[in-house]
């Protein structure tokens, strides 16, 4: 009984291919598809608090510090790349695409004649300062009141009562 009617389920995917259907699973690659070929440009993030003040602390491209930011290197990376590159004189796109290939920051010390330690102790510091500098960057959020910026009075009561 099965296969009589894996039988005709075979028989009839056959006919539906000689009558012209469509059947099966495409990949939506046809001539037809145009949309596939173009490509949305992608957009670009804005740079994040911390980058900002990080940029502006070791005197870095922010541009440059976004874009290494939007590739994944994290805060404390990003830190220890741009120490490397002032103690070493070697620009900081040579470094990270040093980095890139795989060389791990303990390489990277040791091929440019820098204490790794110091350099972790340094980029410590760096960091507690630059996360004080980026709070002043983050807008300061009050949910449920909105108050006057110079009286620090609720405007709503304000309103309230003709002040």
């Amino acid at each position: 009984m099965i296969i009589k009617q894996f039988f005709i389920l075979i028989l009839c995917m056959l006919a539906a291919l000689e009558a012209g259907a469509d059947v099966g699973v495409s990949a939506g690659i046809s001539p037809l598809d145009d949309y596939s070929l173009r490509r949305e440009k992608q957009l670009v993030r804005p740079a994040d608090a911390f980058v900002k003040a990080l940029a502006k602390h070791l005197e870095q491209n922010q541009d440059e510090l976004t874009g290494l930011w939007n590739r994944g290197y994290g805060r404390n990376e990003m830190i220890k790349l741009i120490l490397i590159s002032k103690r070493s004189g070697v620009a900081l796109k040579d470094i990270t695409k040093q980095r890139d290939k795989g060389v791990k920051l303990l390489q990277l010390c040791e091929k440019y004649s820098i204490n790794y330690a110091d350099l972790l102790g340094e980029a410590k510091i760096v960091r507690t300062k630059v996360d004080v500098r980026a709070r002043s960057f983050e807008p300061e959020i009050h949910y449920g009141v909105m108050r006057s910026s110079s009286a620090g009075v609720n405007i709503s009561t304000s309103a309230a009562t003709g002040q």
